[in-house]
């Protein structure tokens, strides 16, 4: 599910797999979206967005935290210098937990 707040775009989901796992497909999915990482910690990865017809770019970010045997995977998206993006967060929010699904092969999930 997508909330949208004004011009933050957010989503999570939980995935029954180890968090190194999640991690790295996380990184995939960031990469094969067309986003570009600007700052990779232990449990966070920030990137951005190239600006389109829609937006000027937004900043990205996906925080991850595991329990004993699930990665929670939670996606915000915001406009870098607008109000409105017409769309792009809820889009760039979707794409990248949908790219996720693909490096993990469609592995079990849980939806939040």
């Amino acid at each position: 599910m997508v909330y949208f707040s004004g011009r933050h775009s957010l989503s999570s989901k939980i995935y029954c797999k180890p968090f190194a796992e999640v991690y790295e497909a996380a990184v995939k999915a960031i990469e094969t979206s067309g986003f570009t990482i600007i700052d990779r910690r232990a449990t966070q990865i920030e990137a951005s967005s190239p600006s389109s017809i829609r937006s000027f770019g937004e900043r990205i970010v996906v925080s991850l935290s595991a329990s004993k045997d699930e990665t929670k995977v939670q996606v915000s998206s915001s406009p870098l210098y607008q109000m409105i993006d017409w769309g792009k967060s809820d889009e760039n929010v979707s794409t990248i937990l949908s790219n996720i699904d693909k490096q993990l092969k469609g592995k079990k999930w849980k939806g939040t």
